[in-house]
């Protein structure tokens, strides 16, 4: 409660480990931030264990997946609605500016060398406010999710860019064709309300459209 005190609401409640956002919320005053601080850390079915009270950033939210130090893919991420924050959707590279897109990586691997995490994989997340990409998350694995998937077929390159992992020789794969225009993105479907599904009838996966489709 004090750490939210000093930072001013709206905060960002979260555990400090897990992952795919869960457990974290957006916290609009002192009595959300209680009333989520108390079931995080009673259990509640989630993550147990010490908490972060972070800063509420507002503005788009990328990440920077690096290798090595060196920046191979600026993703866009599509969030649901507040006040959590899961994401449902992905698109590489970020549909922003070249500029931008060199800017987040520049933060990404300033946050990494002050870090000293040099060597390996990084999935950097960041949002970027009115006055620049501010650093939210510094996780030294791959992303995850299909994050990965997309930045291949985006690249033909896995993340440690001609291997994916230091001494492998492998060379790039070429990216599938594609119409120009339609960068790699994934979404996932939610549901409006919480429940359990009781039938799939009439159902089935989209077939996959022929241009990602890779040929050998």
């Amino acid at each position: 409660m004090a750490a939210a005190a000093d930072l001013g609401p709206p905060v960002v409640v979260k555990p400090v480990t897990g992952s795919g956002s869960a457990g974290v919320r957006l916290c609009a005053d002192a009595g959300e931030v209680a009333e989520w601080a108390a079931r995080l850390l009673g259990g509640d079915g989630g993550p147990t264990g010490p908490i972060l009270v972070e800063t509420a950033v507002r503005g788009p939210e990328f990440s920077v997946e690096t290798f090595d130090g060196v920046v191979r893919a600026v993703v866009g991420k599509r969030l649901g609605p507040e006040p959590w924050f899961v994401e449902i959707g992905h698109d590489v590279p970020a549909p922003v500016p070249a500029a931008v897109r060199a800017e987040l990586g520049e933060t990404t691997r300033r946050a990494l060398a002050a870090l000293g995490l040099g060597w390996g994989a990084a999935h950097t997340e960041l949002r970027l406010s009115a006055a620049g990409p501010v650093v939210i998350e510094v996780n030294p694995r791959l992303a995850g999710g299909m994050i990965p998937a997309a930045v291949r077929a985006a690249t033909g390159l896995g993340p440690g860019g001609r291997g994916d992992r230091p001494g492998q020789r492998r060379g790039p794969r070429a990216p599938p064709r594609r119409p120009p225009g339609t960068p790699p993105s994934g979404s996932s479907c939610w549901p409006p309300r919480a429940g359990s599904p009781r039938s799939a009838a009439g159902h089935r996966p989209w077939p996959a459209p022929a241009w990602s489709r890779r040929t050998p």
